[in-house]
């Protein structure tokens, strides 16, 4: 049986990490691909955050049967130490057949393994425009200009990118249009891509309202249109518009209630400073893998609201599979491109136009809130749209008949 490493180069991310990595092991270690995780975690995090690293190595453990591998990493890979380290690793493990390489630069340092282990294969496991995020981030989160280092760098990730894409030997998308987009400036690559999205396990889910009626108990919901947000907030998901989107609903009388459900509180507290919106009128909250459900339950609508950009068009968040997997209706703009489209095919909400303005937003909404009311069956409906679109089950063979064409006759860490 040959060898295959899983190897996450961002580490155990804060947000979409136990959704999108630990679903993922367990389910392929169910199906027999027996992956070894690598992480190379951040220096500072490595160093003082050891206690969430633990915890970390326990549900990866539990998820894949296997004792994962934490390396810290090093800015940049100064030295080539991060290359250096996996070298080591992958040598004291013996010849690896298969790296799965989540993110380009994962995908770039495992491409760079092949020199030292001829029969290495490579899955790529595309999940966005990371060049294109590092300008964003300077210039939406650092607030100024990119300079003369920060346009090194940029230029130094677009060889990554384009490393670990030639280097490949197959490749996920997390969408359609990103697909479209590697196609563009690499067609060589096209006929190895196949198309995986951020996929739900639907067993997190409650399959009926049991769940819905509990929770809105709770928190004195009974009546209210909820609409909700999850997920991280970075600069190209800008919190001050999902504000923009409930002070609407509030302006125009409906008895609304807003979860906003994120890492980053403090920015969402930010954002309603100075709107004058009650504080019972909303709740912003930092759930889990498991309490996540329970809230979205809760819910009616999910917002999905992003800038027009190549960042955001070929996104595919977590969330909009869990906002459906919860029967939620989906508000969002034509960016996410996949997830727009599927909105209007399905009839799962509402596509704002970009940029909207509060004509939109009052159209929307009132459509929305209609749908909520009168359309029988309708989280019913939902569910079994995510089960189309999102659920792991759908993309399950590409995975398996994926790693049978790179390691025939299966795989294993041991």
């Amino acid at each position: 049986m040959a060898k295959a490493f899983y190897l996450a180069y961002g580490g155990a991310e804060t947000t979409v990490f136990d959704s999108q990595v630990l679903d993922f092991l367990e389910r392929q270690k169910d199906e027999g691909i027996v992956l070894r995780f690598i992480a190379f975690q951040e220096l500072n995090s490595w160093l003082h955050e050891r206690d969430f690293i633990t915890n970390k190595k326990r549900l990866i453990a539990a998820a894949s049967g296997y004792e994962p591998i934490f390396l810290p990493r090093f800015p940049r890979n100064a030295f080539n130490l991060n290359g250096w380290a996996l070298r080591r690793v992958l040598d004291g493990q013996g010849p690896p057949a298969v790296i799965h390489a989540r993110g380009l630069q994962s995908g770039a340092m495992a491409a760079k393994m092949k020199k030292f282990f001829p029969c290495l294969r490579v899955l790529l496991d595309h999940r966005g425009v990371e060049p294109e995020e590092f300008l964003y981030i300077i210039r939406g989160e650092k607030l100024r200009r990119p300079n003369i280092f920060d346009r090194y760098w940029y230029q130094h990730l677009k060889k990554i990118e384009r490393r670990a894409i030639m280097g490949a030997d197959y490749i996920f998308c997390v969408s359609h249009a990103l697909r479209d987009h590697v196609a563009a400036d690499f067609p060589s690559a096209i006929d190895k891509i196949a198309v995986v999205p951020g996929c739900v396990n639907l067993q997190r889910f409650s399959p009926n309202d049991e769940t819905r009626i509990q929770m809105r108990g709770k928190l004195g919901l009974n009546g209210h249109l909820v609409m909700v947000y999850a997920g991280s907030l970075r600069a190209w998901q800008s919190p001050t518009q999902i504000v923009q989107v409930f002070k609407e609903a509030l302006a125009m009388g409906l008895k609304t209630f807003l979860i906003v459900l994120t890492p980053h509180r403090h920015l969402a507290q930010g954002a309603f400073e100075e709107t004058g919106i009650e504080r019972s009128l909303y709740k912003i909250l930092t759930t889990n893998h498991q309490t996540t459900p329970q809230y979205l339950a809760a819910a009616d609508i999910g917002i999905a609201i992003r800038d027009n950009d190549v960042i955001n068009q070929v996104a595919s968040p977590t969330k909009s599979g869990e906002y459906l997997a919860a029967g939620n209706l989906i508000l969002t703009t034509p960016c996410p491109a996949d997830l727009s489209a599927i909105v209007k095919k399905e009839n799962a909400g509402y596509v704002l136009p970009y940029p909207f303005n509060r004509k939109h937003l009052q159209e929307a909404l009132i459509k929305l809130a209609h749908q909520c009311r009168e359309e029988t069956g309708l989280r019913d409906r939902l569910r079994q749209i995510a089960g189309r679109y999102y659920d792991w089950k759908k993309y399950q063979n590409i995975v398996a008949t994926t790693y049978e064409r790179l390691i025939p006759g299966g795989a294993t860490s041991s």
